[in-house]
């Protein structure tokens, strides 16, 4: 919904593609920094600081004009802490799971991600229609603020895990390929995982689901 948010704000082509640009490589440059981090203070306490972080920018963003210099360095800091939430979603989910489970994880972490991209754009296209074009940030802040909200509520169900129980934060795309090239997985890890059964694979997520 990018595209169209800055088509409706009158935007030329180039600044569109300028938009985008940024916000893309804000989640390429802020992928690392972040993953780091979360390796330091833990993954839930970083999805948190994203999320709140995300949402303050996405409040900002409705009072800086598009002519602006600002306006694109906020696009490019919205999507460094939004977009690595995937990855640091997926490092949460895999600090509590064996190496056979990571590849059923994945796939359904894609799933998840789908669905929530299908539901998302229409939802959104819907609120600009009815109140503007800078429902589009309004929409990023409210979605960040229940993932926060959650998040925060999670916080207080279980204690984080300790440091040294962590994997390695690594960089992954909404993808199923990122759970088989995790170098963290073994081949042999990977082909035990493709021949467990369903009902093996409901059971194994409803206790993981039960531990996060």
């Amino acid at each position: 919904m990018g595209p169209v948010f800055a088509t409706d704000m009158g935007m030329q082509v180039k600044d569109v593609s300028v938009f985008m640009t940024m916000i893309i490589l804000g989640g390429f440059l802020f992928q690392y920094p972040l993953g780091w981090l979360s390796d330091l203070i833990g993954r839930r306490k970083m999805i948190v600081l994203s999320c709140i972080f995300g949402a303050g920018i996405s409040f900002l963003s409705f009072n800086i004009s598009i002519d602006d210099p600002m306006f694109f360095f906020l696009a490019a800091c919205l999507g460094g802490l939004s977009l690595p939430l995937y990855s640091l979603c997926g490092a949460h989910i895999n600090d509590y799971l064996n190496p056979t489970q990571m590849v059923a994880a994945g796939g359904a972490l894609v799933m998840l991600s789908s669905l929530g991209a299908a539901i998302g754009s229409p939802f959104t296209a819907a609120a600009m229609e009815a109140f503007g074009p800078h429902a589009f940030f309004g929409c990023i802040a409210m979605m960040l603020a229940s993932i926060f909200v959650f998040s925060l509520w999670r916080l207080t169900r279980r204690p984080e895990g300790s440091a040294k129980e962590a994997g390695e934060f690594v960089v992954m795309s909404p993808s199923p390929m990122a759970a088989s090239l995790n170098i963290d997985v073994s081949l042999e890890e990977i082909e035990a995982a493709t021949q467990k059964g369903a009902k093996q694979i409901q059971y194994s997520f409803e206790e993981l689901v039960n531990n996060l």
